[in-house]
């Protein structure tokens, strides 16, 4: 089964929407963090990461290894290829973060709208108005996404599946993952610091284990073998290749994304260990 102590995990609070519950749980900065400002992360400190679509963006490299091991989860099981909104809803530095803040909130007083204290440039908080038909925002250099590890998924954005928030309501947590505003069940962040949970480390080492295929001998071919019901004689041939497509097929109704080819890759691997 599937390891699910996670150290460093602080729960908060949790809320329900669309009748699913979500964890908010506390967040912990890598070590790396200490002393650096909201919105001033360093480009050493960033990688990048690709989606499928070929869209790019810059994370904080301790967020890396969780995210695309949930991105990868997510696809096995649910054929859904999690991805972000835009590269600033996973870091927004200072700049963007005072642009934002700009587009949506005026120091002009709009009755019933509502409002906030906040920074202004000549030093002294003022009250600011949020502007109709714009999404409220965090004031600058106090955004979640100044740190380099939220998510707000593209594809819950508009249109939310039930289902597909129930699998994520599950599973990002084991992962590492919290949700942070109780208005917004599409975003979430890596809330561990320096920590790996111990999900992401399974993942990691399905993925490590490499695929079998039809002209394979050794160990991982007698594995598979016992795993799918042939006969255990460490060749992985014709007749195993036939098994393996049976039991992909059976596995297929729970994990959407998984490969009906006769391949014995990483998502069996988890799919077998998680078992």
């Amino acid at each position: 089964m599937v390891a699910t102590s996670l150290a460093r995990w602080r729960l908060i609070r949790r809320f329900r929407l669309r009748g699913i519950e979500f964890p908010i749980a506390e967040f912990v900065k890598p070590a790396r963090l200490t002393g650096i400002l909201n919105g001033h992360i360093p480009d050493l400190l960033l990688v990048p990461w690709t989606d499928h679509r070929g869209k790019t963006c810059r994370m904080m490299i301790e967020f890396r290894r969780p995210w695309v091991a949930l991105v990868w989860l997510a696809q096995l099981h649910t054929g859904r290829h999690l991805t972000f909104t835009s590269p600033a809803d996973v870091y927004r530095d200072m700049s963007g973060q005072v642009s934002m803040w700009g587009r949506r909130m005026t120091l002009t007083h709009l009755p019933g709208r509502p409002s906030r204290m906040c920074g202004h440039p000549d030093g002294r908080p003022k009250r600011w108005w949020l502007l109709p038909g714009m999404a409220g925002c965090a004031c600058p250099g106090t955004s979640n996404h100044g740190w380099g590890g939220a998510a707000v998924d593209h594809n819950t954005d508009k249109g939310r599946p039930v289902g597909w928030l129930r699998w994520l309501a599950v599973w990002a947590p084991l992962l590492g993952y919290s949700w942070e505003a109780p208005s917004e069940d599409w975003h979430v962040r890596y809330c561990l610091g320096d920590d790996i949970a111990p999900a992401v480390m399974e993942i990691e080492s399905c993925r490590a284990m490499g695929s079998v295929d039809v002209g394979y001998r050794g160990n991982n071919a007698k594995l598979v073998q016992a795993i799918v019901g042939a006969k255990q004689d460490g060749w992985f041939g014709p007749a195993t290749k036939a098994a393996v497509i049976v039991w992909q097929t059976q596995q297929q109704a729970t994990y959407v994304g998984l490969r009906v080819d006769g391949v014995w890759d990483a998502g069996c691997w988890w799919i077998a260990k998680a078992a």
